[in-house]
């Protein structure tokens, strides 16, 4: 039997790259939040091209993470249970296989 933090990392391995795009979104998101300092990025007046690009970046990062994630997480979870579930079916439920020839 392997331990619970070996288990643990083995299941959460396709969730793991889903997390990292979380964090990235959230450490470039609050970057961008500190240096526009409340104003918009096409106002009238002094544009800063970096805080631009800065600006694309979450806004492509933001979509990635409202439609992206959700549907793979979604994805990953249906397949995990048609798995268990076709598992389960072909084991011949819980009792196994020969369990309705008794």
């Amino acid at each position: 039997m392997r331990s619970l933090p070996a288990r643990f990392w083995r299941a959460t391995r396709g969730y793991r790259w889903m997390a990292l795009v979380l964090l990235l979104y959230t450490l470039l998101d609050a970057c961008f939040a500190g240096l526009s300092e409340g104003r918009g990025v096409l106002t009238p007046g002094e544009t800063d091209v970096g805080l631009v690009a800065l600006a694309c970046l979450v806004l492509g990062m933001r979509l990635l993470v409202l439609f992206v994630v959700p549907l793979a997480v979604t994805w990953r979870l249906l397949s995990q249970l048609s798995f268990w579930v076709a598992r389960r079916i072909g084991s011949g439920g819980p009792e196994g296989p020969d369990s309705s020839q008794q």
